[in-house]
């Protein structure tokens, strides 16, 4: 069963992606940011996604997405500049090239 961004087609949609790990415990926290480049990409993702159920990680916990307070490749860039600037631990983070 297919149920990743990859294989919903958003692969192009996305310009950066970062889920914080919590450092103590070695896993992410059970959340990520994501950024679109179109808004028409985030509200269809929010379509595909929103209440989908988990099961990858064996969980009752379903899918929710939201607006971030954060809006736009250079702003999260910004962002996590400074936190790499403070030695604070970041997790995952891609970005897209080009």
């Amino acid at each position: 069963h297919d149920s990743g961004a990859n294989d919903k087609g958003f692969a192009q949609a996305i310009d950066f992606v970062y889920l914080p790990v919590d450092g103590a415990h070695g896993v992410n926290k059970g959340y990520a940011f994501v950024n679109f480049r179109t808004t028409d990409a985030a509200c269809q993702f929010d379509t595909v996604f929103s209440g989908v159920p988990l099961r990858c990680f064996r969980s009752q916990k379903v899918a929710k997405v939201e607006k971030a307070s954060v809006q736009g490749y250079k702003a999260h860039r910004k962002i996590l500049r400074s936190k790499l600037a403070k030695n604070v631990e970041v997790g995952a983070v891609w970005f897209a090239q080009g």
